[in-house]
C-alpha cells in the first residue's frame, strides 16, 4: 500500500485542536499547522493516502503513543513520499 507520510512542526499546546477536520464522519480537533499542512496538500493529486502523527497516532493515549514512536522511523522510511512541512 503506497502512501505519503508528513513531518511537522507542531504548535504551541494552546493551538492544539482549534480547527476541525472531519474523518470517517467524525470530527477530530486539528492545529493551525496542520490546517495549513492539509489545505496546501490535498488540493494537490486529490484522493491519497496520507500518515501524519498527529492522526494516526491517539495523541490522548500514552500506551500507544509508546508502541507508535519507535515505529516512526520505519513509517517515514516506507513511505512512497515524505513532505516535510517546518511551519511558519
Amino acid at each position: 500500500m503506497s502512501y505519503e507520510a508528513i513531518s511537522w512542526a507542531w504548535d504551541t499546546p494552546a493551538e492544539q485542536g482549534t480547527n476541525t477536520l472531519l474523518i470517517d464522519g467524525m470530527e477530530l480537533g486539528i492545529s493551525p499547522n496542520m490546517y495549513r499542512i492539509l489545505s496546501l496538500l490535498v488540493p494537490i493529486r486529490g484522493t491519497r493516502l496520507v500518515w501524519i502523527d498527529a492522526i494516526c497516532i491517539d495523541q490522548t493515549s500514552s500506551a500507544e503513543k509508546q508502541d507508535q514512536i519507535p515505529l516512526m522511523t520505519k513509517i517515514y522510511a516506507s513511505a512512497a513520499r515524505v513532505v516535510a512541512f517546518p511551519g511558519e
